[in-house]
């Protein structure tokens, strides 16, 4: 058994009891009116993410109550938060892919603005 410790809170769960805690958390706010749930890949959360196949595979969650991925909102397809009162959880599993275009545009901006350091951390002298 795999044990978890929080300090903050000086108890010790198992990873059973912590999976129950994020699917209770994860249940609870999925049934708040007006509430978004986001992935940054609808496919990749419902074959990854525990804490979304476990409602789903429970009856408590049907992977159509997902609302749309990130990238849909950012180019305009989807409205994301509508009102003061919304509330939107982004479940991300982790795309390498948006990160390495995520670092390619705060790269080009902070180039552009003339921001940051050159930092050489690699000998790239391979002609030795």
């Amino acid at each position: 058994m795999l044990i978890l410790q929080l300090p903050e809170v000086k108890k010790v769960i198992d990873m059973a009891d912590a999976m129950r805690v994020v699917e209770q958390a994860f249940i609870a706010f999925s049934r708040r009116e007006a509430s978004k749930v986001v992935a940054d890949s609808l496919e990749a959360a419902i074959e990854e993410a525990g804490d979304i196949i476990i409602p789903i595979n429970r009856g408590h969650y049907t992977p159509a109550r997902i609302y749309g991925e990130i990238g849909e909102i950012a180019d305009g397809k989807k409205p994301g938060r509508e009102n003061d009162s919304e509330l939107t959880l982004f479940k991300t599993v982790g795309i390498a892919v948006q990160d390495v275009a995520v670092a390619s545009l705060v790269y080009r901006r902070a180039r552009e603005k003339g921001l940051g350091q050159e930092v050489k951390l690699l000998n790239t002298d391979f002609h030795r």
